[in-house]
């Protein structure tokens, strides 16, 4: 099955989140992957939604029609052209897009998490809640203002990161 949520709008209409997902069928064949994306378009940009909705979309394309095999590697590919889409298109019209975006690959009972932006990932197993990834830390520099954080959009052949090996079990909720 594949599918995708709406624009889910936050507590103002500045900023959207969109995912999109592709879970195989029971019985698919080993080695393929279930992929889920949630993307968060940036407040204050032109077009949240549009950017939210892209990613997403594009990354999912992207990890499916990618010739590297290694869902690690798959990931980091598919956000890097996400975004240098989007900070193309940008730079054509002239205005800052970026958003956030997290995507998992589930194959084999392991899962690849990328993230790119402010975003974490969570996974409840048997009533308990445990972090797995971490936001990045903007760094403060001598004037006390803060470094800009890295966005899908904001400029050219990012670095996404990863988290590799995550043991999923029946039951557990990511």
């Amino acid at each position: 099955s594949a599918g995708y949520a709406e624009t889910f709008h936050g507590i103002d209409d500045f900023s959207s989140e969109f995912s999109s997902f592709y879970e195989k069928e029971p019985d698919g064949g080993v080695g393929s992957s279930n992929l889920y994306v949630l993307a968060s378009g940036t407040k204050g940009t032109a077009g949240p939604e549009i950017s939210a909705r892209f990613a997403a979309k594009k990354i999912l394309y992207e990890y499916f029609h990618s010739y590297d095999y290694v869902d690690a590697n798959a990931l980091a590919l598919a956000m890097r052209t996400a975004n240098n889409e989007i900070y193309e298109y940008a730079k054509v019209q002239s205005e800052q897009m970026s958003a956030s975006a997290i995507a998992a690959a589930v194959t084999d009972g392991k899962a690849t998490i990328a993230t790119v932006g402010t975003c974490r990932a969570f996974i409840i197993r048997n009533g308990k809640v445990f972090q797995i990834t971490e936001e990045p830390e903007i760094a403060e520099d001598g004037d006390n203002a803060s470094a800009p954080l890295l966005l899908l959009g904001k400029e050219r052949d990012i670095t996404t990161d990863i988290y590799d090996g995550i043991e999923v079990r029946s039951g557990d909720i990511l």
